[in-house]
Parts: structure tokens; sequence; C-alpha cells
């Protein structure tokens, strides 16, 4: 599920609530800016708290793990990966952590479509589980 798809759930979620509280409301008219603008803090607040509450977990870091990348991952000038891609931890030792995606990345192609992380820590904080 994208964050789109998240965000969007948790707005319609959000809407129900302000209509059971005022019944007597015949549409649910919000303008352009502040829709958007609701939008965009909705999808940042969902961001931080999973963020904050549901990435990866160092113990669980070893190979075969899947994961799916929570934020884009750069790896300038080589390539970047965006955010929602998924993959397979391939190697976790002290040279950093190895991860093989399932889709295709542009520039990849010399690291056999494989992202490296210098650390747990950085690995922990672009992924979440799957």
């Amino acid at each position: 599920m994208n964050m789109q798809q998240i965000t969007n759930e948790a707005l319609d979620a959000f809407w129900q609530v302000i209509l059971r509280h005022f019944p007597q409301a015949t549409t649910g008219d919000l303008s352009p800016l502040a829709t958007f603008q609701l939008d965009q803090a909705a999808e940042v607040a969902v961001r931080e708290w999973i963020a904050n509450n549901v990435t990866t977990q160092e113990t669980e870091i070893a190979a075969g793990y899947r994961f799916r990348l929570f934020r884009p991952v750069d790896r300038f000038p080589d390539f970047l990966a965006p955010a929602d891609l998924t993959g397979t931890l391939t190697a976790v030792d002290d040279s950093g952590v190895w991860g093989r995606m399932d889709q295709h990345i542009a520039g990849a192609e010399q690291w056999d479509n494989q992202i490296h992380w210098q650390t747990r820590e950085e690995f922990a904080r672009d992924t979440v589980p799957i």
C-alpha cells in the first residue's frame, strides 16, 4: 500500500468523525487550497508516525529479511531508489547491509540491483518490514 492510499484512508476516517458530530451538514465542501494543505499535512503526519513507530527494528536485520523502502534512497551520482520499492537483504556484515530490490532501479545494474547501507541504523531509518 502506498503512502497516498494510507493517507486517503486516514482522511476518510477523519471526515467520518466530523460528519458524525455534524449530521446536519448537507455537503462536504472544502476550498481547493484547504484541501491541498490538509492532504499535504496528513501525508507528512502519516510519514512521521511510521518513521517513529513502524520502521525496521535492528534486531530483525539479517539476510533474507523482506523490507519496503519507507523513503527514497539516494546514491548520487549513481541512482535514486524511490520510496515503496521492496527487496530482500542479501548480506549483513561488518561492511554494512546489502539489499536486492525486487523492482529494477536504473543505475544500480553494476551492483546487481542492490542497495548498500553503511550501517544497520542507516538501513533501519529507510525501511519498514513487509
